[in-house]
């Protein structure tokens, strides 16, 4: 976008789209297929992994929805539509409450219905994102690509995602660590009680994880147009949003710690 290049924009574009659709099904594939031994894995109580089950059976439906509406949703964001893109994730997450609302509270789906909502929310989104952004800018245009143009583009998205990927490992290995020293130690209850705690500690990190996404965002057009100088300043500011929401966090979990 930064350097004006049409085409590559279109490549890229389409390559990202035609690698995520497979992969997604994959992944919902290989879920159906193996729910019950993944659950096991994740969680030896039987009185938590049946939840698993339940929860996965239905969530595996919508992963590739849910990658489509990530994914389509940093490219409106890139192209300087950010209020379009964060309205489309707040839209999206009223519209999870709502059914949440519907299928825990009034239907009593239990742990599927939670599942069911948050599928719904990744359709529902998707449709937001494609409608509203993609479609209606004449920039983002969907072509099949040659073979090699395809995995040229897919090998360099796979480069440039692999710090984010890592990131995202660290951390998943890092809470199915804490999940299981919990578990062991003080069993289902306490289970419970971290599971409503570790979602706080995730709102928290919304501003962080925001302002982390928009680095790549508008840092990668700053690129582009090899404006050094803005670059410079943009990470400045970047650094200082982040020291500042870490100083708060380290501060809010330092007070409630005090107070238990």
């Amino acid at each position: 976008l930064g350097k004006h290049d049409e085409k590559g924009i279109m490549e890229l574009f389409s390559s990202t789209v035609s690698s995520i659709l497979p992969v997604g099904l994959l992944i919902s594939a290989v879920l159906l297929t193996f729910a019950t031994p993944v659950s096991e894995f994740l969680c030896g109580e039987p009185s938590i992994s049946h939840y698993t089950v339940e929860y996965l059976l239905a969530y595996s439906v919508g992963v590739a929805p849910m990658l489509l509406y990530l994914a389509m949703n940093v490219f409106i964001e890139t192209a300087g539509k950010p209020r379009l893109a964060a309205g489309i994730i707040i839209a999206t997450n009223v519209f999870n409450l709502i059914f949440d609302l519907l299928f825990v509270g009034a239907l009593g789906w239990g742990i599927a219905g939670s599942a069911w909502a948050t599928v719904l929310s990744y359709v529902f989104g998707f449709v937001l994102v494609l409608f509203l952004g993609v479609i209606k800018m004449p920039v983002f245009k969907f072509h099949l690509l040659p073979m090699g143009t395809f995995f040229r583009n897919v090998g360099q998205n796979l480069k440039d995602g692999f710090p984010v990927a890592l990131g995202n490992i660290c951390i998943g290995l890092l809470v199915f660590l804490l999940n299981t020293i919990i578990l062991n130690a003080q069993g289902a209850m306490g289970m419970n009680i971290w599971s409503i705690c570790l979602q706080v500690l995730m709102l928290s990190l919304v501003v962080i994880n925001g302002t982390v996404g928009c680095m790549y965002a508008v840092g990668g057009v700053i690129c582009g147009e090899e404006d050094w100088k803005g670059l410079r300043l943009f990470e400045l500011r970047v650094m200082k949003v982040l020291m500042l929401s870490l100083t708060a966090q380290q501060v809010q979990v330092t007070t409630r710690f005090v107070s238990i």
